[in-house]
């Protein structure tokens, strides 16, 4: 059973990968064309970048797409792991950046009514690139809105039950109180001096699980 669940898991991101291969292979067939027949109207700044990126992607993650994450971090090293894994991550906001100005690129042209780009190839590319920004934010804002409701409510619990002390003292006693604010402030700073230390190892910690 739990290598039937690998197996889906990794058809599935095989399967998404491919989707997504298309959409970059698509827009760099687009944008070459659009420069062999000189149509002057979609040539512009940005379009190197689409290009360039669009050819570096679908070499990227064919390489990667065949080859699962977990057989990467039981083959190499931990350090190599952690600088694929940092690629990975450089690759993710590269990618982000290539949906929005390639989105942009896009609308432009069809805003600019420029008739030599016209071609359905456009509109795919710009509807993908909007689908793909949409899925990122929501993703985002969901994780985002439940690491602040899970750290919230941890937090205010752990605060609950081990400073029930300090509560009754500031109750009773607010003036002990307001002098320990500053050891309490010093503190806090070395709280926020360790949770940097701390991120590289639970990094590795991550890596290792999965090996």
């Amino acid at each position: 059973m739990k290598f039937a669940n690998i197996g889906t898991t990794f058809i599935v991101e095989v399967i998404i990968k491919l989707v997504i291969i298309i959409l970059f292979g698509l827009t760099y067939v687009y944008v070459d064309n659009l420069e062999k027949k000189g149509c002057k109207c979609a040539i512009l700044p940005e379009s190197k970048f689409i290009k360039t990126f669009s050819l570096f992607a679908v070499i990227f993650l064919v390489i990667v797409m065949f080859i699962p994450n977990n057989i990467i971090y039981s083959t190499v090293g931990p350090t190599l792991a952690i600088l694929i894994k940092s690629i990975e991550i450089i690759f993710s906001f590269v990618c982000i950046y290539w949906f929005y100005v390639t989105y942009n690129y896009t609308r432009y042209l069809v805003n600019e009514k420029c008739k030599c780009s016209d071609d359905i190839r456009r509109d795919i590319i710009m509807s993908g690139s909007l689908i793909e920004l949409i899925i990122i934010f929501f993703i985002f804002m969901l994780g985002l809105l439940i690491a602040i409701i899970s750290v919230t409510i941890a937090t205010t619990i752990n605060y609950m039950i081990n400073n029930d002390n300090n509560l009754y003292e500031t109750v009773i006693n607010p003036a002990r109180s307001i002098l320990k604010i500053p050891s309490k402030v010093k503190s806090s700073i070395g709280d926020i001096k360790n949770l940097g230390k701390n991120t590289f190892t639970n990094l590795k910690k991550v890596i290792s699980s999965k090996k």
